[in-house]
């Protein structure tokens, strides 16, 4: 899990009005068309079709997948790269705004390995999460998302509030972000049973005794950022996009 992703939210409005007019047009050096043609020579796993991408974008952006996603992003970044540095907002015109990233491999595995699976393994009675919803492949469901940011929080907010020296006004604060996220009682004591396994020794800590130790030390940064990203989605319900870039 080395290298970073980013996590976007998708526009469909300017999805149909600004990209795809760009990836349509011929006249750049290389239009995206023969991008997707050098694209497939590079590669002996998931190829994609330029004409399957056009009707996907005109019919549903959301039957995007993450390969194509991620070749439409690399011929932006690659052949945009002047109106990307010029124009900060280059890529939210287009349809394709972050919400967030992971930069470390610590960072990555709290997210995706801690998270599903204290999810899915510490409460018989806490909803699943659909475990594609990391596949390599296929886009995340936003409210999956989302279900995995209250729970890392609540393991964060739930180690944070164990330093018995913190300020008051911010303990109060952090107090009151637990009573809300604690609404679900059952997400609540499947976090309480997680934290209490990862403090333990046992096979899981030694197998994952860094990223422990990582997510340990830094839960005030970690719980800030992943609640940027969930502030950056809260009135959005559809698909959101990971970009893997090494």
């Amino acid at each position: 899990m080395s290298g970073r992703i980013e996590f976007y939210k998708i526009d469909k409005l300017k999805i149909e009005t600004n990209l795809f007019p760009l990836i349509k047009d011929s006249s750049f050096l290389e239009s995206f068309k023969e991008f997707v043609f050098s694209y497939n020579l590079d590669t002996d796993y998931f190829k994609v079709s330029y004409d399957v991408i056009i009707e996907k974008i005109t019919s549903d952006f959301f039957r995007i997948n993450h390969t194509e996603f991620e070749v439409i992003c690399r011929w932006i970044f690659k052949f945009h790269r002047e109106e990307l540095e010029r124009d900060v907002n280059f890529l939210d015109n287009l349809g394709l705004i972050e919400i967030g990233d992971l930069h470390s491999r610590e960072e990555k595995i709290i997210f995706y390995c801690f998270g599903e699976y204290g999810i899915n393994d510490f409460s018989d009675e806490l909803e699943k999460i659909n475990t594609s919803w990391n596949d390599l492949n296929t886009p995340s469901k936003s409210n999956d998302f989302k279900f995995v940011i209250d729970f890392l929080s609540l393991v964060l907010l739930k180690n944070i509030l164990r330093n018995e020296e913190l300020e008051a006004d911010y303990e109060n604060e952090l107090k009151e972000m637990l009573v809300d996220l604690s609404k679900n009682e059952n997400m609540y004591f499947s976090s309480v049973r997680f934290l209490e396994n990862i403090l333990n020794k046992n096979d899981f800590t030694n197998l994952y005794n860094e990223d422990i130790t990582y997510m340990l030390e830094c839960s005030e940064s970690y719980l800030w950022k992943i609640g940027s990203m969930k502030e950056n989605i809260e009135n959005y319900n559809d698909l959101i996009y990971r970009l893997d870039l090494y």
